[in-house]
């Protein structure tokens, strides 16, 4: 993100590609995984991971009735320690494919960066291909970072590619809990902070005469302040009347939680 700042200041435009792979934590090869822990890695004895990742069975229970179980091929156990893991291995290699693009890579949600005008292909297909993976297209997004008067220069008929289909052009999205907006204005950001914090003060009103009074500090720190805490080094940026909103709100939030 500092880097889509320094080229707002340096007149630039970015193009981001908010990359969804399909299915990824199921989509993982065991060979090519376990290839990449050896080579790339150093990782001598695999055969611990293979025997954690295969072997392994699953069925569905569909309308009331289970299916037979069949053995599982690919993919790693979600929801376990090693999950997230092991997929970050299996895509560590997704920079070295880049060449006039950076990357930034967290677990399955991946990003890819430009700060040329003309994208063209972000992400060389063969990557994905050699990976058996596949990136989904109804939620692979782009979005164009600069400023309002560099924005207004892109036609919206300017395609960025991916294996040969174009991405679907976005204004603002939701990316780790943070609502990224094309200008960095963190307007739509704030918004959303400004009504979970709403309902958070709406909660503690309504709750407030049944509770002991040394209990409402502890819910506030637990229910409203997080949201003003979650990311700020990055949304501090925003003006000065998005500050006074959500100070305003931080303020009543701070005398409802004092009886």
């Amino acid at each position: 993100m500092c880097e889509w700042h320094a080229s707002m200041d340096c007149g630039d435009v970015s193009a981001v590609v908010f990359l969804d792979i399909r299915k990824a934590f199921d989509s993982i090869n065991h060979n090519i995984l376990l290839s990449n822990m050896e080579e790339q890695f150093g990782v001598s004895n695999v055969e611990w991971f293979a025997s954690y990742i295969s072997n392994r069975e699953q069925a569905c229970f569909v309308n009331g009735t289970m299916s037979t179980s069949k053995k599982i091929v690919c993919g790693v156990p979600q929801g376990s320690i090693l999950g997230p893991l092991l997929f970050l291995l299996y895509i560590n290699d997704l920079p070295d494919s880049l060449h006039d693009t950076t990357s930034c890579l967290y677990a399955d949600d991946t990003q890819i960066c430009t700060s040329a005008k003309d994208s063209g292909e972000l992400i060389p297909p063969i990557w994905l291909i050699s990976k058996k993976l596949q990136h989904h297209s109804s939620k692979t997004k782009f979005m164009y970072v600069a400023s309002k008067h560099n924005l207004n220069k892109i036609k919206d008929d300017t395609p960025v590619m991916l294996n040969g289909q174009p991405i679907p052009r976005i204004h603002s999205i939701p990316c780790l809990g943070v609502t990224l907006d094309k200008t960095l204005s963190w307007e739509e950001h704030v918004e959303v902070i400004y009504k979970k914090v709403g309902a958070g003060i709406g909660m503690l009103k309504r709750i407030k005469p049944f509770v002991p009074a040394q209990m409402l500090q502890p819910i506030y720190s637990a229910l409203i302040q997080p949201y003003f805490d979650y990311c700020s080094s990055f949304w501090d940026t925003c003006n000065k009347i998005l500050k006074d909103k959500l100070q305003k709100y931080q303020n009543r939030a701070a005398i409802t939680s004092r009886r």
